[in-house]
């Protein structure tokens, strides 16, 4: 198995990548863009087409993944370019420039990288980014007791006896008994995910099941999560400035890497507990053991807190007193305590509220055009103001 999934991963490679003369990489530092490099340059021809190999950095220590990043392109000859990520106020504009279309710019939420990295494509003539977008979800990067609840579906009480529960406690960091206790509940609650600690949706609307999984059909509930985290990877494809200039390109989301990985159970997956398991045994001989053996995954959770609290003048007018407050979907009360430098250094709710003002400006866009009823009882906002 492990030799099929780096040959599917292989084939997105080389068909996406080939369409294009001048390519430019994103490399995190982390497992899946080390395997894109790793199977770069396994492939003949491919690495002389990339212009560029790009890292961004933030300054704490968890958004900085240089040396991983390094270890990378060391390993295959190539050389690295790092750009440090500034934390700067945010204003209007950097939301509106992109809220123009059919869904809100989710991928273009940290500005700074979305305009640097579009700005060195254009001066190096790159026709297309490559990324490992949306490889945890495909290899299976989720830590969850879930997956023993999967195994005991398909084998019954024998998958007890596995050495699976253990591996699970000791990822997990929890007793066996606990992971046992989950996986015979088959609690579904993690699938879902949360609303947010800023919305007013109710609880039982965030354990509505994904549509993906009601295509699905019957799965365990490891699946099921495997499957909502392919669907959260697709907002990746949305509007940003780096699709202006080229195209997008996410090898390990492509149809054969996906159906391959979405026939193989989670603990095949995750290789006996280890996240991502299967895809560190497939591309082992092409990893630089640094990243091979990490442990951990590198985090913008800090950069987000501190852009949020550096634009709390902006944001404040833009999301208490935007469409979404009006409309209830926010929730005013819970909101304007999230903006509060306070709460942002100790809840780490940054990428939320950013998630939010990318909604809210498309509201505002879209409102121009599709105006909502009469019957609405909420105010109007339109490009020069509100009504």
């Amino acid at each position: 198995m492990a030799e099929t999934l780096a040959g599917r991963v292989d084939i997105a490679v080389k068909a996406l990548l080939g369409e294009h003369e001048r390519l430019m990489v994103e490399v995190s530092g982390g497992l899946d863009s080390g395997i894109l490099a790793g199977s770069i340059a396994r492939l003949g021809g491919l690495q002389d087409r990339i212009v560029g190999w790009l890292n961004h950095f933030a300054d704490r220590a968890e958004g900085d993944e240089r040396a991983y990043a390094r270890s990378a392109t060391e390993a295959i000859g190539a050389t690295l370019t790092c750009a440090h990520l500034p934390v700067r106020a945010l204003s209007e504009r950097d939301f509106s420039a992109l809220a123009g279309g059919a869904r809100p710019a989710f991928n273009a939420l940290v500005p700074v990288r979305d305009e640097d990295a579009a700005a060195r494509m254009s001066m190096l003539g790159a026709t297309g980014l490559v990324s490992g977008q949306g490889g945890d979800a495909v290899f299976y990067q989720m830590p969850s007791a879930l997956i023993l609840a999967d195994e005991l579906s398909a084998h019954g009480p024998r998958a007890l006896g596995s050495p699976l529960a253990l591996a699970l406690a000791r990822r997990l960091r929890r007793s066996v008994w606990s992971v046992i206790g989950q996986a015979l509940d088959g609690d579904r609650t993690q699938v879902a995910g949360r609303t947010g600690s800023i919305t007013t949706l109710p609880r039982q609307a965030a354990r509505q099941a994904h549509p993906w999984i009601s295509a699905a059909g019957k799965v365990g509930p490891a699946k099921s999560l495997q499957i909502v985290g392919l669907a959260n990877a697709q907002v990746a494809t949305r509007r940003c400035r780096i699709a202006q200039v080229g195209s997008l390109l996410y090898p390990l989301t492509a149809q054969p890497v996906v159906e391959f990985c979405l026939g193989l159970p989670a603990a095949v997956l995750t290789a006996g507990g280890r996240e991502r398991g299967l895809a560190r045994q497939a591309f082992a001989d092409r990893l630089p053991s640094m990243i091979l053996n990490r442990r951990k995954k590198g985090e913008l959770t800090a950069f987000h807190a501190q852009t949020v609290a550096a634009s709390l003048d902006f944001l404040r007018s833009h999301l208490l007193d935007g469409a979404l407050a009006d409309a209830g979907v926010l929730d005013r009360h819970r909101l304007e305590a999230a903006l509060k430098p306070e709460q942002l250094l100790w809840r780490g709710e940054g990428s939320e509220i950013l998630l939010a003002a990318a909604l809210e400006a498309w509201v505002r866009h879209w409102q121009r055009y599709v105006p909502d009823s009469g019957q609405a009882g909420r105010r109007q906002f339109w490009a020069g103001g509100r009504r």
